[in-house]
This record gives structure tokens, C-alpha cells and sequence, in this order.
């Protein structure tokens, strides 16, 4: 998507004056935070880039992104 990547430590109060927040992780995936502390992130809805990244994230997860096909691992299915 062409976005700048800065990897940093983040203060405490940062998110509570952000745009979007979206924590990520291997459990979490991409969960768009909308409310912190009953404090109201953004207009307290998920916020475009956000869904974006959802959504690029989900294409790559199920195999509908055909330019990363290769990352995933075909698994057997032991059913």
C-alpha cells in the first residue's frame, strides 16, 4: 500500500489522541480499537485505513491475494 513503516516505542497517551488505533498480533490479527479507557477513538468506528489493512491482511489469510499465494502452507485436512 505504499505506507511509511516506523517500528518505536509508543508513549501511553499516544493512542488516546489517535486517528486509528489498531494493535496487531497472531491471535489479534488486525483488531481495530475503537474505545479506550470509555475514552472514544477517532469518530469511534474503525477507521478507513484500518479496514484496508483488514482487508489486505484477510485477502492474504485466505489465499485471495494471487501475488502472495506462496506464503501459506497447504495443510492436510485430517477430518
Amino acid at each position: 500500500m505504499g505506507l511509511p513503516l516506523v517500528a518505536r516505542r509508543s508513549t501511553r497517551d499516544e493512542p488516546y489522541c489517535a486517528d486509528e488505533v489498531l494493535p496487531t498480533g497472531t491471535a489479534a490479527d488486525l483488531t481495530p480499537v475503537v474505545e479506550i479507557d470509555r475514552w472514544r477513538i477517532g469518530d469511534g468506528l474503525p477507521g478507513l485505513l484500518t479496514r484496508q489493512l483488514q482487508q489486505r491482511h484477510f485477502d492474504c489469510f485466505h489465499g485471495r491475494d494471487e501475488a502472495r499465494v506462496g506464503w501459506l502452507s497447504p495443510v492436510a485436512d485430517r477430518g
